[in-house]
């Protein structure tokens, strides 16, 4: 129930919810999941809120997954370029018609 001045009195219920705000919470909220951490791997988490890298051990983690999810494309794309290497097949074949003198400035 609400209180005179709008706040919410006693605990929310899903009645207590307009409906608007309902179907938001199913759309946009994410799984909430458990995990045992370590004192050192806590630490780091707490390390990287209070360095402002992240806003909260949520987030901390958050990031961690992204940063593992954009590692496991790199790591894909370095093993297509090596089984291409391997096979003989230019890397670059854009770049094979360009004599090696034209490409020294490319780092």
């Amino acid at each position: 129930m609400r209180r005179q001045d709008g706040m919410w009195r006693g605990r929310m219920t899903r009645e207590c919810i307009p409906i608007g705000m309902h179907i938001l919470y199913i759309v946009f909220m994410s799984s909430q999941i458990a995990i045992r951490l370590n004192d050192e791997e806590l630490a780091i988490l707490d390390a990287e809120v209070a360095n402002g890298r992240a806003l909260n051990r949520s987030d901390a983690v958050r990031r961690s997954i992204t940063y593992l999810d954009r590692y496991r494309g790199y790591r894909q794309d370095a093993d297509i370029m090596s089984r291409i290497r391997m096979s003989g097949e230019e890397l670059y074949p854009d770049l094979a018609s360009i004599p090696p003198s034209d490409l020294s400035g490319i780092d």
